[in-house]
């Protein structure tokens, strides 16, 4: 009597080297999946983009989500209205600690001219900036009151998952249900931009993205 064990090309089933009921929510990319000179947007949420009215005196933020390591440098935004020529503003780029606070400054543009124009505005970073796999923030401040197009949380809301994919929670002192990935802080209108600590999460942010170099 012959066993299942002797006939050629049956064998016992191994473990699977992946666990798949993980991914790919704890799983990062290995490799620069991002083309050089691309734009990489930030990520607030579900909701629909629309313009909004951004005031001078504060920082607004949008989260950014890098999925693999690169070099950005440039930032871009977009203005939506044509009578906020003669305004200036700054945009900047900063990292998280491991709850998802913004903290240090890494990176910023110099001093961006609006015109009569309402377009895509996109700046040089004065070096390049190094990003790595992780949750950043991306933002900008105004020396006046300017119209942006703007993203918000809508209602379809993520847990904060170890692959930065689906990211609505940055450090859980705020209601998920009002909040997306965005914050404000004050500021007094300057082109040296700070790093950031306690700022108040807001009900939307900033469209932008960083361009790859």
């Amino acid at each position: 009597i012959r066993k299942d064990s002797d006939i050629m090309g049956i064998h016992k089933p191994t473990a699977p080297a992946v666990n798949l009921s993980h991914y790919p929510n704890d799983t990062l990319d290995t490799d620069n999946c991002y083309p050089s000179n691309s734009m990489q947007p930030t990520f607030v949420g579900d909701g629909t983009f629309s313009g909004d009215t951004f005031s001078t005196g504060q920082i607004y933020a949008s989260g950014f989500i890098a999925r693999a390591d690169f070099t950005c440098d440039g930032i871009a935004c977009e203005n939506w209205s044509t009578g906020d020529s003669g305004d200036d503003f700054v945009m900047g780029i900063w990292q998280s600690d491991a709850t998802g606070q913004p903290t240090t400054k890494i990176g910023q543009t110099a001093e961006v001219a609006l015109d009569g124009n309402a377009t895509v505005r996109v700046a040089d970073t004065t070096a390049d900036v190094s990003i790595t796999k992780g949750l950043y923030w991306v933002g900008l401040s105004l020396n006046a009151n300017a119209q942006f197009i703007k993203d918000s949380p809508g209602t379809n809301h993520k847990a904060f998952q170890t692959n930065y994919g689906n990211v609505i929670w940055a450090g859980g002192n705020f209601a998920v249900n009002n909040y997306g990935l965005c914050w404000k802080k004050a500021f007094t209108y300057n082109t040296t931009l700070p790093d950031i600590s306690s700022p108040t999460w807001n009900s939307f942010g900033p469209a932008m993205a960083l361009r790859v170099k």
